[in-house]
């Protein structure tokens, strides 16, 4: 779903988003659904607050760059930070933020727009790197506000 969601979305403005419909399951199922037969919430339902939040960071697998896609009616002027992270950093000293790799991109967005950044030497680093060991952590401000968050895996937690 997730991999569906983004693709629909940074397509803007071929696609101009997505919907997914099986909001929960008639019996106890593996399913697309994102609330199980007893009114559990899936771990889908929390990640739709992000593939679906007014501002998406995603990342773009073949290349590394940075889709920065907008749904707000207004003007983005910030700043786009990617980090690249260790999972033994997490372990080790809890939520420490100390960045294998961090590189910062201006970001100027006009409102309802979608755009790929480059982000310099990312590719060529990370392919040195044990990806099942380390994440990547997007981030834009727009001065001292927050407007969008991203951690992205290179594989799901449970291979």
């Amino acid at each position: 779903m997730e991999i569906a969601i983004e693709a629909h979305r940074t397509a803007k403005p071929y696609n101009m988003g997505t919907l997914y419909w099986q909001l929960n399951d008639a019996w106890p199922v593996t399913s697309w659904s994102s609330i199980d037969y007893y009114g559990n919430p899936k771990v889908l339902q929390e990640r739709l607050k992000t593939l679906f939040a007014p501002v998406l960071l995603s990342l773009d697998w073949k290349d590394y760059g940075v889709f920065v896609t907008s749904d707000l009616l207004r003007n983005i002027d910030g700043m786009l930070t990617v980090k690249v992270c260790d999972f033994e950093d997490l372990k080790h000293d809890g939520l420490k933020d100390r960045p294998l790799f961090e590189q910062k991109v201006t970001v100027k967005l006009d409102a309802n727009e979608n755009q790929k950044f480059v982000i310099e030497g990312l590719s060529e680093y990370l392919r040195n790197l044990d990806l099942q060991k380390v994440y990547v952590k997007l981030q834009l401000t727009e001065g001292d506000t927050l407007t969008a968050e991203r951690k992205c895996y290179f594989s799901a937690f449970f291979e």
